[in-house]
């Protein structure tokens, strides 16, 4: 009997612990006419040549972005944080509808994600009404109150999503 125990806990370890291993989706990521922001903030570097891979993961760290050159040699190859677009309509619950929108982050700075049709190809976004919404949203509050399915268990990880707070509530 203990040893089924045990063995029931190793098999629920290896499976919480395999979610942040194991992407649960790929993507290409097609840039068109510039490269992400975190890692050219001035647009001032051609995309031409560079491919981009981003994978998803259900985890805290969970999208990774993975840009080579044009020589496939990696400049850039780090975890970051993913959360949906403000003024996207999914925010993780529901129905999802395209184009749908999401933020990436890493301490080089953030971009926004476009995904126009259920396909895995996902595009930058320079849409002007986007990035205002995504800057005013940055300066609320953050509270863990979205939630994360781990697809081999079902198991529910708590992330931060942005929550607007109404001036009257916030004591200013």
């Amino acid at each position: 009997m203990l040893a089924r125990v045990y063995a029931v806990a190793a098999i629920l370890f290896f499976a919480v612990s395999s979610c942040s291993r194991f992407p649960e989706s790929e993507f290409e990521l097609r840039m068109n006419s510039r490269l992400p922001k975190f890692i050219d903030s001035t647009g001032a570097r051609s995309p031409t040549g560079y491919t981009a891979r981003v994978e998803i993961y259900d985890s805290p760290d969970s999208v990774r972005v993975i840009v080579k050159d044009s020589q496939r040699r990696t400049i850039f190859d780090q975890r970051g944080g993913f959360r949906w677009h403000p003024r996207d309509s999914y925010q993780g619950r529901g129905q999802i509808v395209y184009p749908s929108h999401f933020v990436v982050s890493f301490p080089s700075g953030e971009d926004i994600f476009e995904q126009r049709a259920p396909e895995p190809i996902l595009y930058l976004s320079d849409d002007p009404a986007l990035w205002s919404s995504l800057k005013q949203a940055s300066n609320q509050l953050l509270q863990p109150t979205a939630l994360w399915r781990c697809a081999s268990m079902s198991i529910l990880i708590s992330v931060f999503s942005t929550v607007a707070k109404p001036r009257s509530q916030s004591g200013g």
